[in-house]
């Protein structure tokens, strides 16, 4: 995990990605999933989240300043720096602290919700996104919901084809198209909730074809982005849209 590290820590700004000043295209994944997330946890009555993978700390603070009692945890220096300050800045008490998604160090059945926010996005081989999943089932109490984030494969495919020219003569594994990034898709994360004896609730494509058509959303005044962010909060567990959503997440129960 050691590039990953580096490409946040050196390469790469998450905080900037989805903060307050992020463009338009980031806003409506941003939106779109709290969206989402609140009313899971106002459907399932949830006290406790543990985030996993909780970058600088968006989902983790915005569920703090409601009240929830969070534990967030990432694999990079920085964002839990970022996290930790955001804490003090907003007068809130959050556990932030650095760790592997593959070995949380949290205690067993003791949490509402996990978020599994990142780490699939990294996570190349098949062991690995099970034992991921297998610590968020440890500490989620029992019938309590998991929510994995996943990059979907095709959108990674049909982004790699608009980036690289000869991406069509390689063979292809996609969760292996770079070193970085991972993709997955719905048939794979139900047949992981089988393995895991987790039930499948949904699933959401959070920012639909947001991506390829950036530019025109980024032109958006906030009036018609609204409408945007509404539109594919609207059609998000479509299965029409789901595979060509960039970032995708499935909730499962334990």
């Amino acid at each position: 995990m050691s590039n990953v590290v580096n490409y946040y820590e050196e390469i790469y700004d998450e905080d900037k990605r989805l903060g307050e000043a992020c463009d338009n295209r980031h806003k409506v994944e941003k939106i779109v999933k709290t969206q989402i997330l609140e009313e899971l946890v106002n459907k399932y009555n949830v006290k406790t989240i543990a985030d996993i993978g909780a970058g600088t700390g968006l989902y983790s603070i915005y569920f703090a300043k409601k009240g929830i009692k969070v534990s967030a945890i990432d694999i990079v220096p920085k964002h839990i720096e970022i996290i930790n300050k955001k804490a003090i800045d907003n007068n809130l008490t959050l556990d932030a602290f650095i760790g592997d998604a593959l070995n949380v160090n949290l205690p067993s059945n003791s949490f509402d919700m996990v978020l599994l926010a990142g780490p699939l996005y990294h996570i190349h081989n098949i062991e690995d996104k099970l034992k991921a999943l297998e610590e968020a089932k440890r500490i989620v109490k029992d019938n309590g919901i998991i929510v994995v984030d996943y990059l979907s494969d095709i959108h990674g495919y049909i982004q790699h084809i608009l980036l690289d020219n000869n991406f069509l003569d390689k063979e292809i594994d996609f969760r292996n198209i770079d070193e970085t990034f991972s993709y997955d898709n719905l048939e794979r994360m139900k047949a992981f909730a089988i393995q895991l004896s987790l039930t499948f609730i949904d699933v959401f494509g959070t920012d639909g074809i947001t991506r390829f058509i950036r530019e025109d959303i980024n032109k958006l005044d906030e009036i018609h982005l609204e409408k945007w962010i509404n539109f594919i909060k609207f059609i998000s567990n479509k299965k029409e849209i789901i595979d060509l959503s960039e970032h995708c997440l499935c909730v499962f129960q334990k």
